[in-house]
């Protein structure tokens, strides 16, 4: 019998200081109901103002601007033509077109698309000894995209462990983990972020220009490397980071941010 009464004292001494928590926590509330409600007030504003600001209701920039427009695959070609003819430079110069018919795809496909955008295509970026050539950075209202433009001819086959293999009947053959030049690129791009002092962050990109070219990830790899889409699935895949950001640039800050980094393009 002295257990049950200590258990239902410990229950009616636990209610008690309960009661008594109660009591002082309503007791401020009516005391500073006034302060409670304008602080409630602000906070509820504050969220109506930044879910009118990520909507972009009175937004004006609803275009894609082509801002930068490079030529350096031309520019190659050209130097290439001046040498003397041989199967060597008549291969490097078939590779170099079909870069540039790749590349132009990809740019049809973000021109055509209702995001808006600023594009900066075809960079050769320089900071000190380092040096990148970049494709395409996108700079959205609410992310930035580094993307590279892949003109493979054959399927693509993923492994878990990061080896890529292109297929082309029953020719295999292994080649180099496009993601690691992206990082290579990364490395030129984040000292240039650095020297500007911009705070941003972006995603990069692998995009497979070839429209018979055939994703195969391999079990494990998917979610590993789904930033390695074919050029069909880029509008879906940008539309859909789109939603998920909660940043809204206005047209005049993503143009500042392409000013800074064509002050690096050579």
């Amino acid at each position: 019998m002295a257990r049950r009464y200590k258990k239902s004292y410990d229950y009616d001494a636990l209610a008690l200081f309960y009661t008594m928590i109660l009591f002082f926590a309503l007791s401020l509330i009516f005391k500073y109901y006034i302060y409670i409600l304008i602080i409630g007030g602000l906070i509820l504003l504050y969220i109506i103002v930044r879910l009118i600001i990520n909507s972009d209701i009175f937004g004006k920039f609803k275009k894609v601007v082509i801002y930068h427009n490079g030529n350096s695959l031309e520019e190659e070609i050209s130097k290439l033509q001046e040498l003397p003819k041989n199967d060597a430079n008549d291969y490097k110069i078939n590779c170099l077109k079909k870069g540039i018919y790749g590349e132009n795809k990809l740019l049809y496909v973000l021109e055509h698309s209702d995001i808006p955008m600023y594009v900066l295509h075809d960079l050769t970026l320089k900071y000190d000894e380092f040096k990148a050539q970049i494709d395409f950075i996108v700079i959205t209202k609410r992310n930035i995209f580094v993307i590279e433009a892949k003109d493979l001819k054959g399927n693509l086959d993923i492994e878990s462990d990061g080896t890529f293999t292109r297929k082309l009947g029953r020719y295999k053959k292994g080649i180099k983990n496009p993601l690691t030049q992206n990082k290579e690129h990364e490395i030129v791009l984040n000292k240039i972020l650095k020297q500007e002092k911009l705070r941003i962050k972006y995603k990069t990109l692998v995009v497979l220009t070839n429209d018979n070219a055939y994703i195969n990830y391999k079990k494990g790899s998917r979610e590993s490397y789904k930033n390695v889409i074919r050029n069909d699935q880029l509008y879906n895949y940008i539309k859909k980071i789109e939603k998920k950001s909660n940043i809204c640039r206005n047209e005049n800050k993503i143009k500042l941010i392409c000013d800074k980094l064509l002050k690096y393009n050579t």
